[in-house]
């Protein structure tokens, strides 16, 4: 039976229902004694049809009372009321909602939805050392006040209103079943882990704006949690980085999950940060070196991105209305031709759109990044670099040796690092490489330097000199057979890094696939990872690799088998030869690979 506003509950006066809160109702209750609003929960009388309830339910609301912490809501009070008999509790009223309302709007962005997971995974954390277990996490009961922080509500009421082995008195298993982990379905005694499944549900929502499973019955929903797979995101809804931490929260056996809701989150928080840098990375190596190319902006200096200058933008809009106009011309002059109605022959249009077109101006030259010297000065000799000019200075030919001229272009920077490569200490020389990696395409006219790295006799600078040369990108191609050496470096980290960097250089060459593709039979499963990595950034040019990455689709590390995977998808139709073993590893009982497996055969047509 609904409240009506104005009527009571106990010391409360009804203002207005909030909603729905699993069996109970929620309503707006004004104190008159603390002159204060609450959440007020009522629960339905028929729970006193059992004896034993009043008791419980009293005993329990004084253990959740008295869980202190930043992110529960506190309960303020609970009684039965006398003279409706009707069991309530009182709590701190949240301003801004559920989360259940944010969520209608779509997909949350991955660091508030990170963080939001964070504050109800501390929640869970500091319940769960209570011996408590809240066995109802899901969107309606996470609020969230105006200034975004996050709290978890509801706290023990589904192990308020349960008997005796997890089941209502009405006879029906507790918790929401879109939300609801396995264990819980089947009425099983329940731990903390039951909470971490529920909450990869509300992760993977907030990731994707949807619940894994839905259907037509609650039923057919708990069957879904007990018997199938988790659907797996696409990865541009989430980052593979995170995909692997959600599947451990949502494994079906409740010992492969995550053993603490703080681990959950601090895995997810280390996936965002990887996805993040893995985002700047590409911004950086890609559009970036891009827009210098083109001359719409020039090399930044600070920090990324730099604001496009207004005469850019309104050629920018110029050239979008340009378009617009020329394709309705196409359109006009190809219908026109094709029905005999506007015979415009195409030799008056080109001349028409030369007419109306400004002549192409030369991009500028300010700010662009100098091209790299190919020549590499021997271990410990110091780069003699002259000042600075002020004036832009002509790029030379790619295979060109160095002016003094070019190195004059030079940022103070970059050549007190350059130096730095040179110094006679290795501690110095290792910090030099790593922070022109920092500088990332900056650091170009570092390459040479860089390439002599390779070969210092500290393992540290030859590791941070490889990381380096990544970090600037397809520009440092030149350092590529230098790369290619590395790769047989006896150090581990540094061949690893050295495949690293042949992949973010995009090396296509013959020489540096080898190279690659003997790596996939390494012993060192961290330069497994790395060789296949980089032959799937390589692509096409990857084909004289198809046989090694066939056995990496039977490699025991995962990550080996996903990454050799895309690799031949992304060679595409010339790797029909690998159709039979991708075939075979579609049976692959890790959920990624499996993806890579499948979307590798549509892109070669195996499938």
């Amino acid at each position: 039976m609904a409240l009506a506003p104005g009527s009571n509950a106990g010391p409360y006066r009804i203002i207005e229902p909030l909603g729905r809160g699993g069996m109970a109702s929620v309503y707006k209750a004004y104190d008159a004694a603390l002159n204060r609003y609450v959440a007020l929960k009522v629960l339905p009388r028929e729970f006193l049809h059992d004896p034993t309830f009043a008791e419980r339910f009293r005993r329990e609301a004084q253990v959740i009372a008295l869980l202190e912490h930043p992110n529960i809501i506190p309960i303020y009070a609970y009684d039965i009321d006398q003279a409706e008999g009707i069991p309530w509790m009182a709590m701190r009223l949240i301003a801004g909602g559920a989360l259940s309302s944010r969520l209608k709007r779509g997909p949350t962005p991955l660091a508030r939805a990170v963080a939001i997971v964070r504050g109800v995974a501390d929640a869970l954390e500091y319940a769960h050392g209570k011996g408590i277990v809240h066995r109802d996490v899901k969107p309606q009961n996470i609020l969230l006040d105006e200034d975004g922080r996050v709290y978890l509500a509801d706290f023990g009421v589904a192990k308020i209103v349960e008997g005796p082995g997890g089941v209502t008195v009405t006879g029906m298993i507790s918790g929401t079943p879109q939300y609801m982990a396995p264990e819980q379905a089947t009425g099983t005694k329940l731990d903390g882990r039951a909470d971490i499944y529920s909450l990869g549900i509300v992760a993977y929502e907030l990731f994707t704006g949807r619940v894994p499973f839905s259907a037509d019955t609650p039923l057919a929903v708990l069957m879904k949690h007990l018997q199938e797979p988790i659907p797996l995101p696409s990865p541009s809804e989430v980052p593979e980085a995170l995909t692997r931490v959600l599947l451990k929260s949502l494994a079906k056996a409740r010992e492969d999950r995550w053993a603490t809701a703080s681990e959950f989150a601090a895995a997810l928080e280390e996936g965002q940060a990887l996805a993040e840098r893995s985002a700047e990375e590409l911004v950086t190596r890609v559009a970036l070196p891009t827009a210098v190319a083109s001359g719409w902006v020039g090399a930044p200096t600070d920090s990324l991105p730099t604001p496009r200058p207004a005469r850019a933008r309104k050629r920018v809009r110029f050239s979008a209305v340009l378009f617009l106009t020329i394709l309705l011309l196409a359109l006009a002059a190809a219908v026109g031709d094709r029905l005999g109605l506007l015979p415009w022959p195409w030799e008056v249009l080109i001349p028409w759109l030369e007419a109306v077109l400004p002549a192409p101006s030369p991009p500028s030259t300010r700010g662009a990044v100098a091209p790299i010297a190919t020549s590499e000065p021997e271990v410990g000799s110091p780069s003699t670099l002259p000042d600075a000019s002020s004036s832009p200075t002509p790029a030379p030919p790619p295979d060109a040796p160095p002016s003094a001229a070019h190195e004059a272009a030079l940022s103070p920077a970059v050549r007190e690092l350059i130096n730095g490569l040179a110094a006679g200490d290795a501690a110095t020389r290792w910090h030099s490489a790593e922070r022109l990696g920092n500088l990332g395409a900056e650091a170009l006219p570092a390459v040479a330097a860089l390439m002599n790295g390779l070969r210092d006799r500290s393992p540290e600078v030859r590791w941070r000199s490889a990381e380096a040369l990544g970090k600037i990108g397809p520009e440092a191609r030149a350092a590529v057979p230098s790369l290619v050496a590395a790769v047989r470096d006896t150090d581990t980290l540094i061949r690893s890094e050295a495949a690293k960097a042949l992949g973010l250089l995009e090396a296509d060459g013959a020489e540096a696939v080898a190279a690659l593709a003997g790596g996939l039979r390494d012993p060192d499963v961290a330069f497994r990872r790395e060789a296949a990595k980089a032959l799937a950034r390589i692509g096409p040019a990857a084909r004289p690799a198809i046989g090694a990455l066939v056995e990496g689709l039977k490699d025991k590390d995962t990550f080996v088998r996903a990454e050799s995977a895309r690799a031949l998808g992304r060679i595409g139709r010339e790797a029909k030869t690998a159709v039979p073993a991708l075939t075979a590893a579609a049976r692959d009982p890790d959920p990624i690979v499996a993806r890579e497996v499948s979307e590798a055969l549509k892109k070669i047509g195996g499938s």
